[in-house]
This record gives structure tokens, sequence and C-alpha cells, in this order.
């Protein structure tokens, strides 16, 4: 049996065979206190219980009337397993402890603790088990049924329990100790345990008390089985216990229902979920079910219900469940329940679903007569609350006093009128008037969500031409904000959203917004407002075919230029200005004084070439008088076409600049301007102006794809190739696959000396965008540097057809056919480039080009000269005017023109070996290393920097490092014969003859028709005592250059050193016929004939040797030995010394001092 200690309300279960007949007393260990407990009287009346005899054993005692003569306060009943019955006496004295309570009992309230009982009826007594289960089965007792003239009532049949006598009890369920029942037929038991938790009661002593002892001796005279009137029992009446009762047991409730079973849901389609206060929610449930819980009493009236499972209303905001609790309040106003008459102390009422009764002196009026009024009061002022409350969650403000705010509506909608007229109107003026009064009807009604959606629609026409003010956008920002809170989904709360989107964060991210927006346009009437708004956020995420569409719906519900004006961007941006320009043409035609189309016409003119056209659009943009109507976004780009149209010509490049800068001054967040001042710069070959014009916006830069692109262009270009590749990097993660970023990246990779990935990235960004031409006309130069004639032609082809009025591919097809031995295609195709640009200055440089190499030296000087004058920071232009001196042998001018292109491109490797080349003939051999040595390390695989670098280290003396150098340079260059020459060279200085001799015939191999090779083979023979083997180099040599004088010479000296005077004579004096002038055949000549014909034959020939080629020291050697033997001492004094004067140093010095003496002239 179960038992309540009636002191701390701790719950125990029991043995009933330790309980006696007359009772027990039991020390809780809770608290210590010691209570009575009695065993059911078993000859008592008991309430049947259903299923048949062998559960009519176990009752329920019904409370009786109230007794005059007992005036203690009644005990709570005991719980017992068995029947209950009248009372019993208890003999001894003493307590046993009882086992500690529940663990629910100590700390939190369980869900299935039983409370104290009431001291008065209690209203808030448990009815029977509902006939489904539900977590609200709090509903009232059935109304007792009436037996007899008497009209007694009936015995109320409970359910018996489904479980075992041993088995943890259920929520709800009463342990009987009779047998188990089945419970009715339709019913199922009650989910709530209102009974203690079982507990184990093996340790439980049990103490009798003695007669005297029992508390509840007078008890027994009562009639423990009158049944007491309905109101007794804290029952309201048929329609179940008051309001008020409902209300006060809210907390119990929660209690007890915390943990139950979840009921089963609603059948059929939608329901509603219930919240408790607590915040605990069940359901869903349908109307019906909720109206059974409410009649019952499961419902108190105070929940929360919500159909969709997100937003709860109160339950009395809904109609069919506020007229449920307006029955059930003028239902318990008619029934005012009697007096309550007094409980006897075994009785429990509806014990299986409450927590034990808390017995109390005296009686107190039902609650539901007293709260009835109260109640009724409470749900209209909850209705009120619920209502005014809902209201502040909407547009309509806190008890609809949004609407008693609300300005006037004759100053409101003028001004909304007007903003919206003026938007429609599509210029800056406009729009700045539009805010204006936008912002007019936002101070008219604070409230108007009209006004605050216009608001921020015209602070984003103003933002998206840099001309918003910030005050209005942050203003524009929070009533979107408080829009989207109070409102949200409506159309303004929308239309704020997007335009604050389009405003703050333009492009991808306000996809988003735009669906929404679509969304309930589609729903809604239509807004223009809203339709130009979806086509400028189409437009910045570069979705034309969106902004078109969004712009044709605007057109057919507004008249003015601002549909129009957008199909047009649309157009634009897809590439198609043949289908822009009639519009804007329309438009200009319409509104002379409509200057964003003049703009836009200004544009385009100058893009294709129409200068003319440019200036006549762009004039009434950049008048005076025009300025106050544009916004800073339209005079920066006015300032740009201005600029493009000055830096088509040389003279105005300075102008050009100054416009570019005034650009920026006008709009200074105009990335398009700073970004064309770099190329600008660029062009005239000013890299490092070019970085200082990124510099203040270097930190952004990788965020815009313009500016990127044209910042890395220019850091390579200034010869920062690792700032231009990080850039780049950073700049394509942020823009995957920007063509102009790739090919930014590519033309940093050429200039750091990385053709093949450079290559590659060319044609990456050809694939992206196969109208490009850049990227064509950049792989057609790369193929010409590597030797492809093939693979540039083809690209360079393709390149003229995708850009006919691209000069730079014409000039580069130029560069093609030169390379390709076409000179007349490559003079037609470099007069096509200048065609389409009379200062393109590569198409100058290329003529200049041809004209020396068909020999023209003036007029290749006169093009160079020019193609400066185009761009004076031209590195490629200096490099061939020096190149150009270089080959005329004007050294010093060749020096200066070279130093000056490595100083403006101090990695160019082609400027840095020539130059390295000329100090070298110009005898700096020092200097010379270094340049040369740098040329290497920037262009390794440069055969011809290799070739110059060797020959310095030769001529330093440093013969190993030239050989190194050199083999390298035959490596590179394998069919070129100047690198083996020189190789030959080094060799024979190291002395490896054989492999000397073997360049220098791989040399004549690889060039038959040059007489080098074969003249340094005959000098190594010569210089080695091999005349014999020299006679046929020499003479291989002459027949290639017959006109060689020095061939001829070498091939004389050869048969004299054989003896072979007579041969040798006729070789000199056929020298000396082929070229009269020259003097170096003289002396050998003179020789010669000494040799053969005597010193009186070659006196004459010495002495006009020593006339023709005073220095030449030989002759005068000859001529004192002829003097002093023709007696002529004077003339052969003054030989010697011009012997010694010319050659100091020779081995024959102390002789030809002894002739001086011997002749007197010593004196």
């Amino acid at each position: 049996m179960r038992v309540t200690c009636p002191h701390c309300k701790a719950a125990y279960k029991i043995d009933d065979a330790r309980v006696t007949p007359a009772g027990v007393k039991v020390r809780c260990p809770r608290c210590h206190q010691s209570f009575p407990v009695r065993r059911p009287d078993d000859e008592a009346a008991a309430v049947p219980l259903p299923g048949g005899e062998a559960a009519s054993a176990a009752g329920v005692p019904l409370p009786a009337p109230p007794s005059a003569t007992t005036g203690g306060i009644p005990l709570p009943p005991p719980s017992g397993t068995g029947s209950t019955s009248g009372t019993g006496s208890t003999s001894g004295t003493g307590s046993i402890p009882l086992p500690p309570p529940d663990a629910a009992q100590a700390g939190e309230p369980s869900a299935f603790a039983l409370g104290p009982a009431p001291e008065a009826p209690s209203p808030f007594a448990f009815g029977p088990a509902p006939e489904a289960p539900s977590p609200f089965a709090l509903g009232p007792a059935p109304e007792p049924a009436l037996t007899g003239a008497a009209g007694t009532p009936a015995p109320v049949e409970l359910p018996a329990p489904a479980g075992a006598d041993d088995a943890p009890l259920g929520f709800g369920e009463v342990d009987f100790s009779g047998g188990t029942a089945a419970p009715p037929s339709g019913d199922t038991p009650d989910a709530l345990d209102a009974g203690p938790a079982p507990v184990d009661d093996a340790d439980i002593v049990v103490d009798e008390p003695g007669p005297d002892a029992d508390p509840f001796a007078g008890a027994a005279a009562g009639v423990p089985f009158a049944a007491a009137p309905a109101g007794g029992l804290g029952m309201g009446g048929p329609g179940g216990p008051s309001g008020a009762a409902r209300a006060g047991a809210s907390e119990e409730l929660e209690m007890l229902f915390g943990d139950a079973a979840r009921p089963a849901p609603a059948t059929g389609g939608d329901g509603y979920q219930v919240r408790r206060r607590s915040g605990k929610v069940f359901g869903p449930f349908s109307e019906a079910q909720i109206a059974e819980m409410l009649s019952k009493g499961e419902l108190l009236g105070n929940e929360d219900v919500s159909a969709d499972g997100a937003t709860f209303e109160a339950l009395s905001a809904v109609p069919a469940f506020a007229a449920e609790l307006e029955r059930l309040a003028a239902q318990e106003a008619a029934h005012a329940p009697p007096v309550a008459a007094a409980r006897p102390p075994g009785g429990q009422p509806f014990g299986d679903r409450m927590a034990a009764a808390k017995v109390v002196e005296g009686e107190r009026e039902p609650l539901a007569r007293r709260l009835a009024k109260p109640l009724a009061a409470g749900l209209a002022v909850a209705a009120v609350l619920a209502i005014g409350v809902g209201a502040g969650l909407t547009g309509h403000g806190w008890f609809f006093t949004g609407h008693l705010r609300g300005g006037d509506a004759k100053v409101l909608a003028p001004k909304l009128a007007g903003a919206r007229a003026a938007l429609a109107r599509g210029d800056h003026a406009s729009e700045r008037s539009a805010l204006d009064l936008a912002a007019q009807a936002v101070a008219a009604d604070a409230g108007s969500a009209e006004a605050a959606a216009l608001h921020a629609m015209a602070v984003a026409a103003l933002e998206r031409r840099h001309a918003a003010p910030g005050p209005a956008l942050d203003q524009a920002r929070r009533a979107a904000e408080a829009l989207e809170r109070d409102d949200p989904g409506s159309l303004p709360a929308l239309e704020a959203r997007l335009a604050v989107a389009l405003a703050t964060a333009p492009g991808a991210g306000t996809a988003a917004a735009e669906a929404a927006l679509g969304a309930a346009l589609a729903r809604a009437r239509p807004d223009p407002q809203a339709f130009a708004l979806l086509g400028e956020a189409a437009l910045a995420r570069g979705d034309a075919v969106k902004a078109a569409a969004a712009f044709q719906r605007l057109g057919g519900l507004e008249q003015g230029p601002r549909a129009p004006m957008g199909l047009a961007r649309a157009a634009l941006l897809r590439g198609k200005p043949d289908e822009a320009r009639p519009t804007l043409e329309k438009l200009a035609a319409a509104d002379a004084a409509y200057l964003p189309a003049r703009l836009e016409l200004a544009v385009l003119a100058e893009a294709a070439g129409d200068v003319g056209g440019a200036r006549t659009h762009l004039a009434p943009v950049l008048a005076d008088a025009a300025q106050p109507r544009l916004a800073p976004l339209e005079r920066g780009r006015a300032r740009m076409v201005e600029a493009a149209l000055l830096d088509r010509s040389a003279a105005t490049a300075a102008d050009a600049e100054k416009a570019l800068l005034a650009a920026l001054d006008a709009d200074p967040r105009l990335a398009a301007a700073r970004a064309a001042l770099v190329r600008q710069r660029l062009r005239r070959g000013d890299a490092a102006g070019a970085v200082a014009a990124s510099d203040p916006v270097a930190a952004e830069a990788a965020s815009d794809p313009e500016l990127a692109a044209a910042r890395v262009r220019a850091l390579a270009l200034a010869g920062r190739a690792l700032d231009a590749a990080q850039l780049a990097d950073q700049a394509l993660r942020a823009a995957p696959g920007t063509p102009a970023l790739l090919v930014a990246k590519a033309v940093a990779l050429s200039a750091a000396g990385k053709p093949q990935e450079a290559a590659a990235l060319y044609g990456e960004a050809l694939a992206r965008d196969a109208e490009a031409v850049e990227p064509r006309v950049a792989l057609g130069r790369l193929a010409l540097a590597r030797g492809d004639l093939p693979a540039a032609r083809e690209a360079l082809a393709q390149a003229v057809e995708k850009g006919p009025r691209d000069p730079a591919a014409h000039a580069a097809l130029g560069e093609l056919r030169a390379a390709d031995g076409d000179a007349a295609g490559a003079e037609a195709a470099y007069r096509a480039a200048l065609a389409l640009d009379a200062e393109h200055a590569a198409a100058v440089l290329g003529l200049a080009r041809l004209a020396q190499a068909r020999g023209d030296v003036a007029a290749a000087r006169d093009g160079l000269v020019r193609a400066l004058a185009l761009e004076p920071r031209s590195a490629e232009a200096q490099l061939a005017l020096g190149t150009l001196e270089w080959s005329a042998r004007d050294l010093a001018k060749a020096e200066a023109a070279l130093a000056i292109a490595v100083d403006l491109q101090p990695r160019n490797a082609a400027a840095l070996t020539r130059l390295g080349a000329v100090k070298l003939e110009r005898g700096d051999a020092e200097a010379a290393v270094k340049l040369l040595g740098a040329a290497t390390s920037e262009a390794p695989g440069a055969g011809e920097a290799q070739l110059w670098f060797g020959r310095a280290l030769l001529a330093r003396g440093e013969t190993p490092a030239a050989l190194v150098r050199l083999r390298k340079a035959v490596e590179l260059s394998p069919g070129a014969a100047e690198p083996r020459l020189e190789l030959g060279q080094a060799l024979e200085r190291s002395g490896a003859l054989q492999e000397a001799i073997d360049a220098y015939q791989a040399a004549a191999a690889a060039a038959p028709a040059l007489p080098d090779p074969h003249e340094r083979t005959a000098l190594l023979y010569t210089a080695n005592g091999r005349c014999d083997l020299a006679l046929a180099p020499l003479a291989r040599a002459i027949e290639l250059a017959p006109r060689a004088t020095r061939l001829r010479v070498e091939l004389g000296e050869c048969q004299g050193k054989l003896g072979k005077h007579a041969d040798a004579v006729r070789t000199l004096r056929a020298a000396q016929r082929a070229d009269p002038a020259a003097a170096q055949v003289l002396y050998p000549l003179a020789r010669e004939v000494h040799q053969a014909d005597g010193a009186r034959a070659a006196l004459p020939l010495y002495e006009r040797a020593a006339r023709e080629d005073p220095k030449n020291a030989m002759p005068h050697y000859f001529l004192g030995y002829a003097y002093k033997e023709r007696s002529q001492r004077e003339r052969a004094i003054q030989a010697f010394r011009t012997f010694l004067a010319l050659k100091p140093d020779a081995p024959e010095r102390r002789d030809i001092e002894a002739e001086i003496e011997d002749l007197g002239g010593a004196r």
C-alpha cells in the first residue's frame, strides 16, 4: 500500500502484510515525524470495479458528510492496494522509520509526485481518465448518477490497473490488493500517476500503537460511505471545474504533465500545437480535441496555439476557441455548487488521478463562484493583450498605435508621387530630388513603409552614380532593418532590403534579395520602382538577360528615359553596341539635356575610333553649365573619354594624363580612371610612374579585376616580377578565370623570362574569351621569339581576323613577315597599322628596322627618331637606335642609346647584351663583363648574351670561364657559325689546336659562304709553322671574299715563308692592283721583292711603305740597313731611330743601338 507523510508529503509504499488490523505508527526518514497508518476495513462498502466479481472486492471510499463531533483535522486516507474500508484501532506505541523518500522528492519536484492534500475540498481534484490519452488529462469527474428516492449518488466506478501488484505504478495508476481487472470497454488507463513512487519496504519497521494512541479512534464513528454533494468534491458542475480552479492549479499541472507520454497527434489534416505558459509544446490537436480538453478542464484557457508550428497566438485569439471559453465561463456561472461537506478521514477523491489531498480545518467557498467574474474579465483582458501584442509584431504597431501616429495622407501622397516621378526620369538631378522628397515623406510619416522603401530606392539610385550621402545611406539601412523586422515579406520590406544590398554590396550578394522581390511582385500589383531595382541589380551582377527583362517590364509601366536607358546598358553588357546605339540616339534626340545618353554615345564613338563623333557628344557633357547636373561618376567618366581622345596623339599625351587626374579628382572611387592612368603611362614607357599611379589603391587592387590587371603589368615592366605574380594570384582568387587578369599575369611571366608559362595563360584566356585579340598577338610574338614561324603565322592571322581594326595585330603581322623574309609584306602590314593609328609606335619602329635591313641607314635613323618622338621612353626604340649606330661603327652614339634603353628597362637582356658588346669593343672589358653577366642572369637561354660574355672573359684573360660560356653559346645556337669561331679562338689560346681546327671546320660547315672559318684555320697553321697546310684554306677564303686584301697578303706571306718568293710577289701585286690604296701590301711586297730581286729593287717599295704606312716599324728597319750599305749614314741613323721609336720593345733593340753607335749617331 502507499502512504504519504502528512508533514513533508514524502510518498512511500509498504507491504500490506506489515500493517496490523489495529494500524501502525511509522516515522518518516525525511522529516523524522511520526504518523499512523491503518489497513482498510474489509467490511466497509466499496465502489464496485468493472470486470466482474474478481474486481468487486476492491474499492475506493467516497468522502463522508461533515461530522459535527469530529473537530480534528482528518489525515489523508491511505492508498492501499487492497480494498478500502472503515477504521481500525491501533495498539502499541513506538514508531518505525520509513525508507528514504523517492529521489524526486528531494530535488526538483517530480512530475509523478503527489502534492499535499488541500485543506478544503480541492479545486484541483482530478476527474476520471478521458476517453483518449492526453497530456492534459485533468478534466473533472463525471457527475454522480442519482439512485433511489433520496437522490444519493451512486458509487463511482473506476478502472482497475493493468499491471501486476508488484510492478511499478504508472502515471495515474492505483495499486489494488484485489485481483486485476481489465479497464472498461472503450477506455484506456489514465497516463497520469497520482500515487507515490514505489519504494522497496524491506527496511520498514512497523510498530503497532496502543489503543490510547490511536488518533483515528473518533473518526471511526462517522459514516465513511455517505456520498457528498458534487460541490463537496471541489467540482464545478457538469461543465467541469471552474476557471479559477484551473488557473490556480496551473503550476501543479505543469509538474504533473511535464514528462507524461506524448498525446497521439490529431487525426486528419492540419491541427494546432499547444504551448503552456512554461514553454512546453504539445500536439498537434484538432479543433474538436482542443474544445473537448477545454470543456474537461485539461486546458486552462491561458495557453498559446499555433497552426503552422512557428507562430503562436493566444488561445482566446482563435475564434473557435474564444467561443468555447465564453460558453464555459457562462456555464460555470450558472452552476453555483452548494457548500461542500467534510470528507471523511479515509476518503480521497479520485485517488488514481490526483496527488494526495491536503486536509485542512473548516471549509471554503468554491473557487468557481468566487472567480467566475474575474475569469471572464481576465479572458477579455487577455484577448485584448494578445491582439495588441500581436499587432506590435507587424507594421501596425503595438495595439495598432501606428495608425494613430500616421501622418497626414494629404501631405504624404504628393511627396511619394513626386519622388516616384523624379526617379522615373533617370538622371542625377532627378534622383537627388527624389531623395529629398522621399526624406520629407519619411519625416511626415515615420511609420510609412512605402516612404521608407522609396527613400531606400532613391539612395540606391544615387549610390550607383557614387553620389549617395552617407547619412542617407545609414538611414536607409536602418529603415530596411526595421521593415524586415516589423513586416517581413511585404513588398516595401523586400524593396528596401534589395535597395540597401545594391547600394552597399552590389554583385552576386543580391541574388537572394532579387529572387524574393521577384516572387513578391508575382503576387502583388506591379511596381515600376521594383522592376527598376531588379534591372539595376541584374546589371550589377552582370546578368544582361534578366536586366533586359526587368527593364522591358518597366517600360510597360512608365513613360520616361529610365527603361530605354536600362535596355541600352543591358545591350552594352552583352557586347552589342550596335543594338544600344539607336536607343541612345533616340533618347538624346528626344531630350538634348539628357546627359547620360550623351555620355554613353561619346564612349561608344571613342571606342569605335570616331574621334569627331566622340567630341560632338562629349562637348555638352563637359560644358561648365552641365557639371552641377552630373554625378561624380559621370564627371569622372567624361574626363576619361576626353583623356582617351587626347592620348591618340603624342603631342597631347601630357594633356591626356591631366584629364585622367581630373577624373580621379571628380570621383576618387572611379577605379577605371586609375587603371586608365596606369595604362596610359605604360604606353609611354613609364613603368615606374604607372606603379606610382596605382600605389594609393594597392591594398584594394586585388578586389578590382581591371585595376589589378593594370597594376600587375606595371609591376612586371618595372622589374618587380614577384610582386606582380603575387598580386595576380590574389586577384585571380577573388575573380577566378577573369581573362584580363590571366593576360596580365602572362605579361608578368613573359617579362620574367618564363615564356612557356606565359603561353599557357594566354591560351587559358583565349578559352574564356574566344574573341580576344591581345592573347593571340602575344602568342604570335612568343612563337616568333622561339623561331616557330608556323605557330606565329596561325596566331597572328587569327588576331588580324578577330581585330581588323587593332593596329597592334597588324604591326605584329609585319614582324612575322619580316622574320619570314617577306620585306614587302612586312611593310604593307606596318602601313596598315599606321592607317588605323598614324602614331602607332610599333609600326613606325618596324618600318625603321626594314630600312636598316636594306642598308638605308638614313631612313632607318629617321624612323627611329620618329618612334622615339611618339614614345620617348620606348626601350625598344632606343635599343634599335643603339643597334643601328653600332652596325654603323659609331660606338659612342651606340653606347649612349643603349645606356638609355638599359635605364628604361634594367632587366632587358638584349639591351644589356649589346651595351656590353659595345663597351667590349671600346676596350672596357671590366664593364663589359658586368653587363654581360647581368644579361645572362636575366636570359640564361640567350645565345647572343652567352657569346659576348665569353668574348669579354677571353679578353680579360679568363680562358677557362670563357670556354664554358662559349660552349653554352654553341649549344644554344646550333646552326650559328659565330659561336664556333669564337670557341675555336678560345681553344687555340688554351692550346687545344686540334679542337680549335674542329671548331673552325664546324663553323665553315654551318656557314659555307663565310670566309672567316677558312682564314682562322690558315692563321692557326701559319702561327704553328705549317704554311703548307695554310695555303688551301687561304685560297678558299680568297674565293669567298675576293676583295679582301688581307687574305691575299696572308697568302703571299705564307708563300714567301715556303720560299716561293716569285709566287708571293705575284700574289701581293695582285692584291695591290685590287686595292691600290692598301698600304699594308707594300711592306710584304718589298720584302718578297727583296728576296726575289735584291735590295736595290726593293728599296723604292720600302721607302713607299715607310711613307704610306707610318705606323709600321719594319720598313724603317730594312731602310736603315739599306742606307748603311749605300753609305748614307745620316739616313741610316734616322731610319734606325724611327724603328726604335715605333717599336721600343723590339728584341733587336741592342743590335740597332750598336748600329747607330757605329754610324756615329751616339754623339
